[in-house]
């Protein structure tokens, strides 16, 4: 149990980050998306560390507690900063089991890192770009609103960590390669659906680097 340590800092980290969110949603600073969003980014940069200072069988345990903290969360409407959109989503449970899945498949610390990034930033940041700025420019895949801006903005913040993660992990793909790799992930982004881009953006990273 070498690695009991780092479980006990990242489960406080993230019990933090969740409180703080909380926090943000009782105060009523910003829009709940907003808040929502916050500690899906938050916890995803946090998580990308995790690699360096821990075993992935570590992460898988980690992964495989927030799930079933989320599901007791979701069942009694313990963390509404989590929980509270108003569309039906089961992304939440996703996220915390795409943490798990990544530590099971990854190859290397960076492309865990890519993963969690991708996931958490560019699709956090992404929310946040059509929540906030102009609505009228929304299209619709499968009934669900989507944005060009935060289409944009997924792809571009995608590409950049690809390429920086690439920087430190060198990944076996030509740098035209990670491009059409973004792409791909920004379709599923926007095809995948009620919170399943959390699960199936991270694979799509993983399995293709």
């Amino acid at each position: 149990m070498k690695d009991i340590i780092p479980l006990l800092i990242s489960l406080a980290g993230v019990a933090i980050i969740v409180i703080l969110g909380e926090y943000l949603r009782r105060v009523h600073l910003f829009h709940t998306e907003v808040t929502r969003k916050f500690i899906h980014i938050c916890t995803a940069s946090f998580a990308a560390t995790w690699p360096f200072y821990m075993g992935f069988n570590t992460i898988e345990l980690i992964s495989l507690l927030m799930f079933l903290v989320i599901l007791i969360s979701r069942h009694l409407h313990l963390f509404r900063a989590i929980h509270g959109v108003q569309r039906r989503t089961w992304g939440e449970l996703f996220f915390a089991m795409s943490i798990g899945i990544a530590a099971v498949l990854s190859q290397s610390n960076w492309v865990f890192v890519a993963a969690m990034l991708i996931m958490g930033v560019a699709d956090g940041f992404a929310a946040l770009v059509g929540t906030l700025l102009d609505k009228t420019h929304r299209y619709k895949v499968f009934g669900h609103h989507k944005s060009y801006e935060g289409t944009v903005t997924f792809f571009v913040m995608s590409l950049i960590i690809l390429f920086v993660c690439n920087a430190f992990g060198h990944f076996p793909m030509s740098e035209l390669s990670l491009v059409w790799l973004a792409m791909l992930a920004t379709m599923f982004e926007n095809i995948a659906v009620a919170g399943t881009d959390n699960l199936f953006v991270p694979l799509i990273i993983i399995v293709l680097l």
